[in-house]
């Protein structure tokens, strides 16, 4: 239902600014300026109200939305290091416990094989 009624209010509005009066009127270089004007200001009023915004915020020591910003990007930043060094230490603790262990296995019984050397070349 509010489909249509903004689908109808859209067809109104098309039919109306397409009209011939409604063209000349707006192709007027004072209407133009006017609207230009208008807009003009709307956005400098948006600037001086956050202007106004922020040097309130910080007279009373709130955040701003620019802080809010810097601080969600250094999170994202802090966020990034932190699963890279989640990584890095996951990774060293696999190559402890190779090492631990390579550690704990018995070493194998070594062959000691007796040098033949007689007694009687050592004393001539």
């Amino acid at each position: 239902m509010i489909d249509d009624i903004k689908h109808k209010a859209i067809t109104g509005a098309s039919k109306i600014v397409m009209s011939p009066p409604v063209l000349k009127m707006l192709s007027n270089p004072n209407v133009q300026k006017a609207f230009l004007t208008m807009m003009n200001a709307n956005a400098d009023f948006r600037e001086w109200m956050d202007a106004q915004i922020k040097s309130a915020a910080r007279n009373v020591s709130l955040a701003t939305t620019d802080d809010l910003g810097r601080l969600r990007r250094q999170m994202r930043e802090a966020s990034s290091d932190v699963a890279t060094l989640t990584d890095r230490v996951s990774s060293l603790e696999t190559e402890l416990q190779a090492y631990q262990k390579a550690a704990t296995k018995k070493p194998a019984a070594r062959k000691t094989t007796k040098r033949a050397t007689s007694t009687k070349s050592k004393k001539s």
